[in-house]
């Protein structure tokens, strides 16, 4: 019985290792001058080329304490817009248009 549990241990992790492979891919697509990243509702980054932005706590840390995408950016003017354009998905509650 634990070569059946095995089998399917061995199963699932070679799975998540062919998603974590295509997911750094999709990050990381090696073209100068574009960036990838996947950022929560709140802007806290998920994901992203440079593993000193990713908020690997932003489940419970409370607002405010997150790495969020603004911090990718040096223009304040550019910060505020970002953080607003996320503010306007979050009302439009995925709403197509």
């Amino acid at each position: 019985m634990k070569f059946a549990g095995l089998s399917v241990f061995s199963t699932l992790s070679f799975r998540a290792v062919l998603l974590w492979k295509s997911v750094l891919e999709t990050i990381d697509i090696g073209q100068e001058g574009i960036t990838s990243l996947f950022v929560d509702y709140n802007g806290a980054i998920q994901l992203y080329r440079d593993r000193n932005y990713i908020d690997f706590a932003s489940i419970i840390k409370p607002e405010g304490q997150k790495n969020t995408v603004d911090l990718l950016f040096e223009d304040r003017q550019d910060k505020q817009q970002i953080l607003g354009m996320l503010q306007m998905l979050k009302q439009r509650n995925g709403e197509d248009g």
